[in-house]
């Protein structure tokens, strides 16, 4: 970075863009610092090195700690899911979004979970729909999270899974029978009003 010309004495503030890597844990870490200038005779000089320590926070991780959601082939459904800010720091204007593959779809696949600082949970609803012809079992989708840093820095967190389960929906044959005796026990007391109203 460029200063200009310093005076005996002189204090210039300097300001240096640097990233950190995914796997740094929070603590402070060493960093040289040297100044190239030119001397008074016009020549070269390197500054001899001055190590200073730069903090880093800890980094936003999350965690799904809700149940399986419970659909039924052929059918829309809103499932809830359930995050945890289980990193050291907040995640700011957090928002979720589910990746919604074959068997199913949504038209609604992201929710606004807001600011969470460690520790908290915030639930995201979505809506999705499951092809008729999906096997009954259960399924992985995966899950994400876009959130601002304390340096306000958009970040994505890690892939998560969010399990849900496919059942079977309720046979129709039950209320067809059901149906069936009931359009007969209508029929069979209309029968009998008709029968005795005849002999009368």
């Amino acid at each position: 970075m460029y200063i200009g010309t310093i005076s005996p004495g002189e204090v210039v503030d300097s300001t240096f863009k640097v990233s950190v890597s995914r796997d740094a844990t929070a603590q402070t870490y060493p960093v040289d610092l040297l100044a190239v200038y030119q001397n008074h005779e016009g020549d070269t000089v390197t500054s001899d090195p001055v190590t200073v320590g730069v903090p880093v926070g800890g980094k936003v991780s999350f965690e799904v700690i809700s149940t399986p959601g419970q659909l039924i082939p052929g059918v829309k459904k809103v499932i809830e899911v359930e995050y945890r800010n289980t990193g050291d720091t907040t995640a700011y204007n957090a928002q979720a979004r589910i990746s919604a593959i074959d068997p199913f779809t949504s038209n609604d696949d992201t929710a606004f979970l807001g600011d969470l600082s460690p520790g908290s949970t915030a639930i995201a609803r979505y809506e999705v729909s499951v092809d008729p012809a999906a096997n009954t079992k259960e399924y992985g989708l995966d899950s994400e999270i876009r959130y601002r840093d304390a340096l306000d820095n958009s970040q994505i967190s890690d892939t998560m899974k969010v399990q849900v389960e496919v059942i079977p929906g309720k046979s129709p044959i039950p209320m067809i029978i059901g149906l069936v005796v009931l359009l007969g026990a209508v029929g069979g007391v209309g029968y009998y009003v008709y029968q005795k109203r005849k002999k009368n």
